[in-house]
């Protein structure tokens, strides 16, 4: 195809081994009311029999005015097959889709039809569904706001913006700002790329229609509370530390900077264990901040980071 409308982008990676049902990914895909389109599936260096159930999918699944393409690279993690997938692909927007997850029906639809010619970025909510808790679901909504209150969400990592998926990025906006997932970040990655994303976007529309099912296996998998899991968090939140260095926008995003390390640390360690480290974990990101500009409650937050972590457990 020449024109193709959407590429969709299918990190995989030893799926057959985890069980995902990549089949019923890629036909929420082609189910899709949307033509022309392209799916990738990116197999990103699997040692299991991955590779060559993809190619079964790819011969078995031919629909009009839909290519689907299996590209196989050395393992370079989720982040380096999106970027492999944002090379290769032809589509004038691009949607990200997991392999063990799927798109609701005529969730690309909605998507498009929301769209305004300016727009570089269009983004619905997504469904979490929990596997091994009976079927919970839970909705996450993106915010609605300025250009602050976006980046802001995306700091504290509590809306539906934090994902790479259940949105379209129009591919000559990440071209042109040569945008890609960051390699080396194996929790985040996503924040981390939104946040340059929104930030350089000239235009962009969120809307609070679920498009997007997420399968996970209950809160664990959401990250619960274990020792560990704060140094995961770490790349993540030095990224966004970089990012509102080289942006000027310390001062600015003070404090959903200082709320979103006191919230890491609280779902791995507890109320408690997060205020004996906030101080010394914050230290790092007080430079640059001038406590000047600030306002009165800001300026509580960052002389309880700076002299009194203990006094974190009364903030929200």
């Amino acid at each position: 195809m020449d024109e193709v409308l959407v590429s969709v982008i299918v990190p995989c990676y030893n799926v057959q081994t985890r069980g995902a049902d990549v089949g019923i990914c890629v036909q929420s895909a082609i189910s899709q009311n949307v033509r022309p389109m392209e799916i990738l599936l990116i197999d990103d260096g699997s040692t299991d029999e991955t590779g060559e159930a993809l190619e079964g999918i790819a011969r078995k699944n031919v629909a009009q005015d839909v290519e689907i393409r299996v590209i196989h690279q050395a393992n370079k993690g989720v982040s380096g097959a999106r970027n492999a997938g944002i090379e290769a692909a032809k589509g004038e927007w691009i949607f990200f889709l997991d392999a063990d997850d799927w798109i609701e029906p005529e969730g690309i639809g909605t998507l498009l039809d929301a769209a305004k010619a300016q727009d570089d970025i269009v983004c619905g909510a997504y469904t979490v569904s929990y596997a091994d808790e009976g079927g919970r679901t839970r909705l996450f909504l993106p915010p609605h706001g300025d250009q602050q209150a976006v980046l802001e969400s995306l700091i504290r990592t509590e809306s539906a913006l934090n994902s790479m998926c259940a949105r379209l990025y129009r591919r000559d906006f990440l071209m042109q700002n040569d945008l890609r997932a960051p390699l080396g970040v194996k929790v985040g990655e996503d924040v981390l790329f939104n946040l340059r994303a929104f930030y350089a976007a000239g235009s962009y529309t969120l809307l609070d229609t679920s498009v997007y099912r997420y399968e996970l296996g209950g809160a664990s998998a959401m990250g619960g509370a274990k020792r560990d899991f704060y140094a995961a968090q770490r790349p993540m939140l030095e990224g966004i530390d970089a990012f509102l260095r080289e942006k000027g926008l310390k001062d600015a995003c003070f404090r959903a900077q200082a709320d979103s390390v006191l919230r890491q640390l609280r779902r791995g360690e507890g109320r408690i264990g997060a205020a004996m480290r906030y101080a010394r974990e914050m230290r790092p990101y007080l430079k640059d901040v001038c406590f000047g500009v600030l306002g009165s409650k800001e300026k509580i937050v960052y002389l309880i980071a700076r002299f009194a972590g203990m006094l974190s457990v009364v903030l929200p």
